[in-house]
């Protein structure tokens, strides 16, 4: 009777579970970093999505990982999370943009996805501990993969 159907619903809720920790699971790399064919996948990402909302689960689900996790082995893998390396590209781009073409500062810092001046240099800073518009004379900013 009912204890039949409700055992048999516990079942299946199990199973749904332990499926989905497979999916999860199977992706995990014991040395908590992701694979240089993951991290490629991610940045072609990231840069086909640069001017728009990039969003952590988005990114996740790119490698089918959970975000939580993917957070943070992105951030073993590179040194930076998923998002402040987002914005690094962001900020190299304007900067690029800053130094090679003639539109204004304005334009660049919009069309690259900051919504201020200030929030662009604010976060150039944090990022690379230097001024944005004084970088613009010096050679580009590389980013270290471990």
């Amino acid at each position: 009777g009912d204890g039949n159907i409700s055992t048999l619903a516990v079942l299946q809720f199990l199973m749904h579970i332990n499926r989905h920790y497979k999916k999860y699971s199977a992706n995990l790399d014991d040395s908590g970093t992701l694979s240089d064919r993951q991290m490629a996948k991610i940045i072609r990402y990231i840069n086909r999505n640069l001017f728009n909302k990039i969003h952590l689960a988005d990114m996740a689900a790119v490698l089918d990982l959970h975000p939580i996790y993917f957070s943070r082995i992105f951030k073993n893998t590179c040194g930076y999370s998923p998002i402040a390396y987002a914005n690094f590209l962001r900020c190299r781009n304007a900067r690029q943009l800053l130094l090679t073409t003639d539109f204004t500062p304005k334009e660049i810092i919009e069309a690259c996805g900051f919504y201020s001046m200030s929030q662009f240099k604010n976060m150039y800073k944090k990022l690379t501990g230097r001024d944005a518009l004084e970088d613009a004379k010096t050679p580009p900013v590389v980013i270290n993969m471990k």
